[in-house]
């Protein structure tokens, strides 16, 4: 041995090439665990050739699954809309030619939800048929069978009662002002009136607070009430998403390149994974054979300049094995997840998400209407008495 020559001692360079080597395995390991994940995620066969026709179908029956859970869903939705509140609490309707959203349903199959009034638009109340306004027999029945006209009918009743308590508010406080000017008011009175202002001030202002919130819910959910509430229209959105065309094509479509690209990058792998540990095998004899135990310290560096080139190799799959691995999952996941969106004839999708709330925002717009209601009535009772009394003293 030269004295120039350094030398690294057998043993200690078998090992560090031994590191490198599991360096080029964990490496791939990385990224063979996505194909892992994968495979187990629809339940794929070991016989990786038939990877692409098998997620096809295997997304393809997702969906199916998750679109029939659906068409199950709504139906119930809608009894629920249709049926459940044919129990409920009537409003306090001084005309029963306009039903509460409490009366029973007559006639389900008919389509007025469609030329359902709308609160939260422009026009003034009285185009909403309401307690007030009394309706031919037929209008009538149209709104028993229709849970969102229903609805409307008692937004319009809460609403017109909160305006009603404003306007006498108003009123009450003209009066009153006018009265106190010209000293016209007994002491008993102005008493009354200096109890009873700030908690009218208070009940004007939630029942406006509730006006504007039922406003915005109804507006919200407006689309969502007519399809649960019309049988016909919903029938027309059922038949639609079941006759759906046929995915498998499009999806092995879309999946084929994505998927033959994953393979391929994984057999490419696992031939450097092959070429590391044949390098690391064949390191091993050539040191170990080497007289004195001692290995160059330059061909030592020479070998793991091969190792360090393997791990490269390796990493430089990363980005297009991610696009393509992410693409896929989030395919499956989305469509495993089942339609985003449901069909309405004639109109716009509808979110699946507002129409699983369709129901329980129905009912809380419903009880908050009822509670402005009996939160309305005896105040305006109150003070279209006192009122009155008031105007005779002036």
């Amino acid at each position: 041995m030269s004295d120039a020559t350094v030398y690294i001692d057998v043993d200690d360079a078998v090992k560090q090439a031994q590191t490198h080597e599991d360096a080029v395995a964990s490496a791939s390991l990385r990224l063979d665990e996505d194909i892992t994940r994968l495979q187990r995620l629809l339940n794929l066969p070991d016989d990786r050739s038939l990877w692409v026709s098998v997620y096809a179908k295997r997304l393809v029956d997702a969906y199916a699954s998750r679109n029939k859970s659906l068409r199950d869903d709504l139906r119930l939705w809608s009894h629920n809309l249709r049926m459940v509140h044919a129990r409920q609490k009537k409003s306090k309707c001084p005309d029963d030619t306009t039903p509460s959203p409490g009366d029973a349903y007559e006639h389900p199959e008919t389509d007025h939800c469609n030329r359902a009034p709308d609160p939260t638009v422009g026009g003034s109340p009285s185009s909403i048929p309401t307690c007030n306004d009394p309706l031919p027999s037929q209008a009538s029945e149209n709104i028993q069978a229709c849970a969102a006209l229903k609805l409307v009918s008692l937004i319009v009743e809460a609403t017109r009662s909160a305006k009603r308590v404003s306007c006498l508010f108003d009123e009450f406080e003209q009066l009153t002002s006018s009265l106190d000017e010209c000293a016209s008011l007994t002491v008993p009175d102005q008493i009354f009136i200096r109890k009873s202002t700030p908690h009218l001030i208070d009940c004007v202002g939630k029942l406006d607070d509730d006006a504007e919130l039922v406003r915005v819910q109804f507006h919200t959910y407006k689309k969502c009430f007519y399809l649960l509430s019309d049988e016909t229209k919903l029938k027309s959105s059922l038949r639609v998403m079941r006759n759906r065309p046929a995915l498998a094509d499009k999806i092995e479509k879309h999946t084929r390149g994505p998927l033959e690209t994953l393979l391929r990058l994984s057999g490419e792998r696992q031939l450097v994974v092959e070429s590391s540990s044949k390098l690391g095998l064949q390191h091993a004899m050539e040191w170990l054979s080497l007289p004195g135990g001692k290995v160059a310290a330059d061909m030592f560096s020479a070998a793991l300049v091969e190792y360090d080139q393997l791990v490269k190799d390796v990493h430089s799959q990363t980005a297009e094995h991610t696009k393509h691995y992410s693409f896929l999952v989030k395919l499956h996941d989305f469509l495993g997840s089942g339609p985003t969106t449901v069909p309405v004839p004639g109109s716009e999708d509808l979110d699946v998400t507002l129409l699983r709330t369709t129901f329980a925002q129905y009912e809380e717009i419903a009880t908050r209407c009822f509670e402005m209601i009996d939160c309305s009535t005896p105040i305006i009772e109150t003070l279209e008495e006192y009122i009155g009394e008031l105007k005779l003293l002036k």
